[in-house]
């Protein structure tokens, strides 16, 4: 069946042709490219799904999205990449700018979404692996077990089963670093630095509540036996005066009844990680912990730019 033609939606050159529009018209005011050789209406949404249905029109023979498309679409936090990724057979060949094609030999086990073709988040993770380093992987993994049905022992299971191939050792390494109910990259990169910085790993999102089952306060990171909490203070706490003004209060509550906090925010991780481990590594000696000596496996992934200039 024969849709009409919608301008709303991307479309291509013919399609324009056969619906009467000129080619005059087509590089004019009234339309954007998306694509080379793709076009929508001016004024729609210039989202990713605009991106993505624009793709899969230029490359009909595509499995679907994959890698950085497909983790975005199931809420997760891939690397970054401003291309569109599709899933293609491994004859398959496209050099549009903004589109990046992954060959198969066989097809990718696939699901549809919003009528959009998309690898699973399992075999996201897998495909991802050959294409970045540890901390994202963990950060991808970390945000789709938020967001999907699966848990960290699923990756780990599905890299240990996985026959191998490209990135499948870092797969492996860092599905072991996958943790649930992580709830922000930020606290991803900020455990992983404690953890690589040779400290003992903290407790993920330990919720605290009263006597009535109620709520009181969820630490992004803790030291149970030591009452000590790494909190990740993001820029929107000070952009939302009234929670920041209410997160103070409610801190102080919690440092009357023995706990204490280190505060960190993003420079102390990309500009001074050295810094924030000495900082949680005193913390943690003046609450009686032993620590072993530093390792500087943490150097590779979160370099000092402590003196740098800019």
């Amino acid at each position: 069946m024969t849709h009409p033609f919608d301008d709303r939606r991307p479309f291509r050159p013919a399609d324009a042709k056969s619906a009467g529009i000129t080619r005059a018209q087509l590089v004019g005011d009234d339309y954007q490219r998306v694509f080379r050789g793709c076009f929508v209406a001016t004024g729609q949404d210039f989202n990713l799904l605009t991106r993505i249905h624009a793709a899969l029109a230029l490359v009909p023979m595509s499995y679907g999205v994959s890698h950085h498309t497909a983790a975005s679409l199931w809420g997760a936090t891939p690397p970054e990449s401003a291309d569109v990724h599709l899933a293609v057979p491994h004859k398959v060949r496209c050099e549009i700018p903004g589109i990046r094609v992954h060959r198969y030999r066989k097809p990718p086990k696939m699901v549809h979404r919003n009528g959009i073709g998309l690898t699973t988040p399992l075999g996201t993770y897998l495909d991802l692996a050959s294409f970045t380093e540890l901390v994202p992987l963990v950060v991808l993994g970390d945000s789709l077990v938020r967001h999907c049905a699966l848990t960290p022992a699923d990756l780990v299971a599905a890299t240990t089963g996985h026959e191998g191939g490209r990135g499948i050792r870092l797969a492996r390494r860092a599905a072991t670093l996958v943790r649930g109910n992580v709830d922000s990259p930020r606290e991803t990169m900020l455990r992983l630095l404690l953890v690589l910085g040779g400290l003992p790993e903290p407790v993920v999102d330990h919720r605290i509540h009263a006597a009535d089952g109620s709520l009181l306060r969820r630490l992004d990171l803790a030291y149970l036996e030591q009452l000590l909490a790494v909190e990740y203070d993001g820029r929107h706490h000070i952009e939302r005066t009234g929670q920041w003004h209410g997160d103070i209060l409610r801190r102080e509550e919690f440092e009357q009844a023995g706990w204490r906090f280190v505060v960190i925010t993003s420079p102390d991780i990309w500009r001074t990680p050295g810094a924030t481990l000495d900082r949680v590594g005193t913390a943690l000696r003046e609450r009686g912990v032993v620590l072993p000596r530093r390792t500087d496996a943490w150097r590779a992934h979160f370099p000092d730019r402590r003196g740098l200039a800019g």
